[in-house]
């Protein structure tokens, strides 16, 4: 390959920068650059995990059929809905802070808590439709009251002693 403004051979990579900055046309056609970004990617684990609790978040009819099955005389007291809510918030938001934090330490107990929380979640989840007034689903809705509390303590915890980048504003 001979570049016509100079008759060295080759032709040379920071040559052919110049020329193109130059914006001088290589064979008769226009040089142009072309940039591709690399993806940013997040591990299968934490993705499938937010992906799915922000899904079940926003399910408009699913969250409808929840919330009036959740209205029955025998639930008052309870306040499933908005466990559901909260328990789908912190399983999204708990992962992504899990997959920001990955190398800080091991968070191993903390991770099976948010996993333990999004399976009582999806349990309730189905069981409300079936068996809404049996002990067992009743037993479930507490436990997953408690699996809440545990992971919004454990994550209280892991914020307090997790020292954040100071990013200046």
């Amino acid at each position: 390959m001979m570049c016509s403004d100079h008759w060295r051979w080759p032709y040379y990579p920071r040559l052919r920068k110049s020329q193109n900055l130059m914006g001088k046309p290589k064979d008769g056609q226009p040089v142009t650059v072309e940039r591709i970004s690399s993806p940013k990617l997040i591990a299968k684990e934490f993705a499938d995990i937010c992906a799915e609790a922000r899904n079940l978040r926003f399910d408009k009819k699913r969250r409808l059929e929840f919330e009036k099955s959740a209205n029955a005389p025998h639930l008052e007291g309870f306040d499933v809905c908005s466990q559901r809510r909260t328990g789908l918030v912190l399983v999204e938001n708990c992962t992504a802070w899990l997959y920001l934090h990955r190398r800080e330490g091991p968070f191993g107990k903390t991770k099976s808590a948010v996993s333990r929380l999004f399976q009582k979640l999806r349990l309730v989840d189905d069981e409300i439709h079936e068996s809404s007034s049996s002990p067992i689903f009743l037993r479930d809705v507490e436990d997953l009251r408690k699996d809440i509390s545990t992971v919004m303590k454990l994550f209280q915890h892991h914020v307090h002693t997790t020292k954040e980048p100071h990013v200046p504003v």
